[in-house]
C-alpha cells in the first residue's frame, strides 16, 4: 500500500511540473473586448487561432491545403494529425490572410509572425489515420500580446458542451480570408456516420471521443475543408476560452464545377474531443 501511494505522489509531482509549462490559468483563453461589439469579427477575437501552413509558398492559390490549429503555450500549437505532419510554419497574430497588418478604424492588429516548426509530435500510431491529434513544437517561444495568446485547456473534465464556437481561414477561393466566427450545435454522432461510409469503423479503431456537430442558422459564413486542425472552443462563465476538441473533417457536396469549394453550412462537421487522455498526453510531450 505504501508503495502505491509514493507513486501515485509521484506521478502527481510529475503532472503538476508538467503543468508549469502551460500558461498560467490567469492568462489562457482571455481576449479584449473593446471592440467585440461591432458587426464583424472583431481584430480581437480568438488570439489563439493559428494558420498551419503545409508549404512554405505565400501565395495564396494553396487556399486549399491551409489548416488552423491553436496555440496551447508558449512553445507548442494543438492541431490534427493529418494538419500536423505536413506543416512546415504556422502564421500567428493574423486575421486577413493577405494583409500583415488589419485596421478598423483606429484599431489595428500587429504585423502577424510566422514561425517554423521544430518538431511534429503525434498522439497514437499512424494506423488510427486522421481521427488523431498533433502537437506542433516551435523553433522559438512566442511572446503573447493582445493579439497572440493561448486558448486554456480543461483539466476537470466535464460533460461536452452542446453548443460550440469555430474559426479559421477555410475557403473556396484564393482571395484575403478573414477570421471567421461560426456556432455549431453537436448532435448525435448517427449523423454523421450516416453521411459517410467507414466513418463509424475509423473513429472506433482509432479509440476517440467523437464530436459531431452542425452549423446553426445565425451563421453567415460557412465552414470549409481548410478550417479543419482548429478547435472546437466554448466560453466558461467567467468569459475565459477553453478547446473542447479539434476539427478533424468538414463535410461537404461534391461540386463538379468547383473541385475547390470545400464549404458547406448544411453538412455537419466533426472532430475529436479532448479528453483526460489527451490532457496526459500533451502535458508528457511538452518540455521548456
Amino acid at each position: 500500500m505504501l508503495s502505491i501511494v509514493i507513486v501515485g505522489f509521484l506521478i502527481g509531482a510529475c503532472t503538476a511540473n508538467f503543468e508549469k509549462l502551460l500558461p498560467d490559468a490567469s492568462i489562457c483563453g482571455y481576449q479584449n473586448i473593446n471592440e467585440l461589439k461591432q458587426n464583424y469579427v472583431s481584430l480581437y477575437e480568438f488570439p489563439w487561432m493559428v494558420h498551419v501552413k503545409l508549404t512554405y509558398l505565400d501565395l495564396e492559390y494553396e487556399f486549399a491545403e491551409r489548416c488552423s490549429g491553436v496555440l496551447i503555450s508558449e512553445r507548442y500549437v494543438l492541431t490534427n494529425a493529418y494538419c500536423g505532419s505536413d506543416a512546415v510554419k504556422v502564421i500567428l497574430g493574423e486575421y486577413q490572410t493577405n494583409e500583415s497588418r488589419t485596421c478598423h478604424g483606429s484599431i489595428c492588429t500587429e504585423p502577424k509572425k510566422e514561425i517554423k516548426i521544430e518538431e511534429f509530435i503525434r498522439d497514437g500510431k499512424r494506423e488510427n489515420g486522421p481521427y488523431d491529434f498533433g502537437l506542433l513544437r516551435l523553433q522559438e517561444k512566442v511572446t503573447f500580446s493582445d493579439f497572440i495568446k493561448p486558448i486554456c485547456l480543461n483539466f476537470n473534465e466535464k460533460k461536452l458542451s452542446k453548443e460550440l464556437i469555430v474559426s479559421g481561414w477555410g475557403a473556396s477561393n484564393s482571395h484575403g480570408v478573414v477570421k471567421k466566427r461560426m456556432e455549431y450545435k453537436v448532435i448525435p454522432d448517427e449523423i454523421c456516420y450516416q453521411e459517410e461510409q467507414f466513418l463509424k469503423n475509423n473513429v472506433e479503431l482509432a479509440n476517440v471521443s467523437f464530436i459531431c456537430s452542425i452549423s446553426k442558422n445565425t451563421n453567415k459564413e460557412s465552414a470549409c475543408g481548410g478550417d479543419h486542425g482548429g478547435p472546437f472552443m466554448y466560453k466558461s462563465d467567467s468569459n475565459q476560452w477553453f478547446a473542447e476538441g479539434v476539427i478533424i473533417e468538414v463535410m461537404y457536396d461534391e461540386d463538379d464545377t468547383n473541385h475547390f469549394n470545400t464549404c458547406s453550412k448544411e453538412r455537419p462537421i466533426n472532430g475529436i474531443r479532448i479528453t483526460d487522455n489527451v490532457i496526459e498526453w500533451i502535458l508528457s510531450s511538452i518540455r521548456s
